[in-house]
């Protein structure tokens, strides 16, 4: 900085700095306006309200993918089902490399083909699990877990892949029968989640009937009605017991992680509460240009200085910008959840994945083709750092 007969104001570059409000940031605190994930003091977020949010994908490969995967759980899911993972192995590298720390996985691997079909679900580290045993099953590949998720609460979670290169036989509806009968009288909470490539949407299918009919039959509801491939037709179900309704469903367009869209569903039941941390944080989206401007004319800083010390023009020089500061954008606190960033993880990673959620919140707010694709292109290239970042680590 260099002090010249005034503080601060020097010349038309100079002044431009000033407007800019990022060149204000490195005097008060590092993190800048709330993260996405921060709420403010007294609002709970999801996680913490009782309910359970599980995410469903067909990710038509994990395999280099596994970036996405781990935002999206970073994000707070507490389960994610992915279908089609085309893994190979149940120690292959990107399924760890997919899971944040606290978190767990299943996996199913098709036995004459393991890079073809698959699915992955990943979970809590604090739900208890156990793997249930299915028999042999020729028209689906499926894995049934039981879950605890409190004291109270215990939970069937049922994933399905349903080839769709195969046709539906009446065999599928005797096979997914018998699966239900065996695993429905085991929990009173029940929940099958998949791709099981029946078109739902088409009220006189007779497979689209066959399948709404063995769910009637074990008094299951299914939650998704709306299209979830690019090509249309409602492929991906979210399928549970009466008494376990939806608290709120989120269809993502397909075409952004794969042909399938990304379903995010709530479900209430309690659960323990994540980790939170109290941050005292600037709102520097929210100020006001014109008013920092305004002060910052009318401030002593703005007039000739008159001090022959340096370190004392500095010091007036930084207690004036905080009084300023402190009126378009004073601090407060908000709280956050704790999810603790991976090592490689650095500021150019994290300016990267702030972008890509200022261009989702942009698609979401029009949702053209081009706001799609932007936001899909930042995507991609968000996987592409977070792999170099990762690889270079």
């Amino acid at each position: 900085m260099i002090i010249n007969k005034r503080i601060g104001i020097i010349d038309s570059k100079k002044r431009s700095k000033l407007r800019n409000k990022n060149y204000f940031k490195k005097f008060f605190d590092d993190d800048g306006d709330v993260d996405d994930e921060c709420v403010k003091d007294g609002k709970k977020n999801r996680c913490c309200s009782g309910q359970i949010l599980l995410g469903l994908l067909n990710i038509r490969s994990l395999m280099r993918k596994f970036n996405n995967i781990f935002e999206l759980l970073v994000e707070g899911l507490d389960i994610l089902i992915l279908t089609e993972s085309w893994h190979g192995s149940s120690d292959e590298v990107s399924l760890k490399l997919a899971m944040p720390p606290g978190y767990d996985f299943l996996d199913f691997l098709r036995p004459h083909d393991p890079y073809h079909g698959g699915i992955v679900v990943y979970y809590r580290s604090q739900f208890r699990s156990t793997r249930l045993e299915l028999p042999i099953l020729n028209t689906f590949e499926a894995i049934a877990i039981q879950m605890v998720i409190s004291k109270r609460v215990v939970l069937i979670l049922l994933a399905i892949y349903r080839p769709g290169s195969k046709l539906i036989t009446p065999l599928f509806f005797y096979e997914l029968s018998m699966i239900l009968e065996q695993v429905s009288t085991l929990a009173s909470y029940v929940l099958l989640a998949g791709d099981f490539n029946v078109h739902v949407e088409r009220p006189c299918d007779p497979h689209a009937i066959a399948l709404l009919e063995t769910f009637d039959l074990f008094q299951l509801f299914n939650r998704i009605n709306q299209p979830t491939h690019v090509s249309g037709g409602a492929l991906d179900l979210i399928v549970s017991s009466s008494n376990l309704p939806l608290s709120f469903c989120e269809i993502y367009p397909p075409g952004i992680y794969s042909d399938h869209s990304l379903i995010k569903v709530g479900f209430p039941i309690a659960c323990a509460p994540c980790v939170r941390t109290k941050r005292l944080v600037r709102s520097w989206s929210r100020m006001d240009d014109a008013r920092f401007v305004s002060l910052l004319y009318n401030s002593p800083i703005s007039k000739p200085c008159e001090i022959a010390d340096p370190e004392l023009a500095l010091q007036l020089f930084e207690k004036e910008i905080k009084t300023i500061i402190d009126q378009v954008a004073p601090e407060h606190f908000v709280m956050s959840r704790q999810v603790p960033s991976a090592p490689w993880f650095d500021d150019e990673c994290r300016k990267s994945k702030r972008f890509c959620r200022k261009l989702e919140r942009v698609f979401r707010r029009n949702k053209t083709d081009v706001n799609k694709r932007v936001w899909c292109e930042a995507l991609e290239d968000n996987n592409k750092l977070f792999s170099r970042k990762r690889t270079g680590y």
